[in-house]
């Protein structure tokens, strides 16, 4: 329960703040994953394809970890 509120925020922030993915952004991080996995980079992406949804969901993994960056770098910390 508590995850999917989360994504909630998450998604509110980053709608308000209008961080998006850009293609490039997919393409950097099929290139990670594809030296994390050992994998040709030109087997990544149709693998993420052929999973249901695979690469909406690596969008919106990228959208959150842009939207922590942003909470991150605008956070002010009081002491």
């Amino acid at each position: 329960r508590d995850r999917v509120k989360l994504s909630y925020v998450v998604d509110r922030i980053g709608e308000t703040e209008e961080i998006s993915v850009s293609d490039e952004d997919v393409e950097k991080r099929l290139t990670f994953l594809s030296q994390r996995y050992g994998m040709p980079a030109e087997r990544i992406r149709p693998e993420m394809e052929k999973q249901d949804e695979g690469l909406q969901h690596l969008r919106t993994e990228i959208r959150g970890d842009k939207v922590m960056d942003f909470l991150l770098e605008n956070a002010k910390i009081k002491s």
